[in-house]
């Protein structure tokens, strides 16, 4: 930041401006999963992440099962995505959304979710992840949210 003399004071700084941040969206298919097969999370940027890589915020929204367990992330066949964790309320009882961290230099990556199978009648199990603004990006509001149902195999 500078002062510039004058006929009053004026100030100028460098800030970095939100335009000038990646806009982060996220989609997954298929929207209703069957346990036993695979899920797909794409995560697309408007321009290359860091060399470093980024790091996006998932919050859960809606969950009837807030339970870590029917669902293994980051499986393999993932691209572009270094890991995944779950975060969780204070107190630790459920699950609160998660970390994902993308590799450097991608624009898009790709998380592959394998929906465990259980052997439980349990009945749609619905979730929704909303994408949340973060250090070093923005989340696309047109692109941000995610519904997923869990369906016991026929």
């Amino acid at each position: 930041m500078a002062v510039i003399s004058g006929l009053g004071l004026l100030i100028a700084s460098t800030l970095s401006n939100a335009q000038d941040l990646p806009v982060v969206g996220i989609s997954s298919t298929p929207a209703q999963i069957t346990e036993g097969q695979p899920m797909i999370w794409t995560f697309k940027l408007s321009q290359p992440t860091p060399k470093e890589g980024l790091s996006v915020t998932l919050n859960l929204t809606q969950d009837n099962d807030p339970a870590p367990g029917d669902v293994k992330y980051n499986a393999p066949g993932s691209q572009g995505i270094i890991q995944s964790a779950f975060t969780y309320k204070p107190d630790g009882s459920s699950i609160q959304g998660m970390k994902v961290a993308l590799a450097g230099g991608v624009t898009e990556a790709v998380m592959v979710s394998e929906v465990l199978t259980d052997n439980k009648a349990e009945g749609p199990e619905s979730a929704t992840f909303t994408l949340v603004d973060g250090q070093g990006y923005q989340a696309d509001p047109q692109q941000n949210t995610v519904k997923l149902t869990l369906l016991d195999p026929q």
